[in-house]
């Protein structure tokens, strides 16, 4: 429930150890278990009930088994956002988004272009109507921590197999 672990007057996004990030990014998406990549309806609600991990779930996780939960970063962002209580059913991918986007810490990749990504580091994807439509976590070697469509079971992609799936005039903003 804390925004500030080690009270130093960083947030725990801004505190992270990126390389400790994307080592327990990467544990969590070899532990190959099952996905939960439908939007919505009964088999949602079903892999939800018996852990299924979406890209979202993948994030929050990782921070948390970093010691440095995401949760309430985001919630008081959001209570001082908005000036009202914390929602739940506000989306993470979302909040999470906004508050990076305030913070001027995202930058957009060119897709067409090839590079090594910085490790540890949040990026979305986001469709031609510009929402959100992926999220993910950067690992080493420009392999990263995320659920694509066809995933029945958590594994590990490349940003090259992102890039291949996405579609014209989608984008990708990382976090810097």
């Amino acid at each position: 429930k804390d925004s500030d672990v080690g009270n130093n007057k960083e947030n725990n996004l801004e505190d992270i150890d990126k390389e400790l990030l994307s080592k327990n990014a990467r544990a969590i998406v070899e532990s190959n278990k099952l996905t939960n990549n439908d939007k919505v309806g009964i088999f949602k609600n079903i892999k939800s009930l018996y852990g299924g991990f979406d890209s979202t779930d993948i994030i929050t996780q990782a921070f948390y088994q970093s010691h440095k939960p995401l949760a309430p970063v985001l919630r008081d962002f959001y209570t001082q956002q908005y000036q009202q209580g914390y929602k739940l059913e506000y989306k993470t991918e979302n909040l999470l988004y906004e508050f990076l986007k305030k913070e001027n810490s995202l930058l957009e990749l060119n897709t067409k272009a090839t590079f090594l990504l910085p490790e540890g580091r949040i990026f979305f994807v986001k469709n031609t109507n510009n929402e959100i439509s992926n999220i993910g976590i950067t690992l080493d070697n420009n392999c990263i921590a995320t659920v694509l469509e066809y995933d029945n079971v958590l594994q590990l992609h490349t940003y090259t197999e992102l890039k291949s799936k996405l579609d014209e005039g989608s984008k990708i903003e990382i976090q810097e």
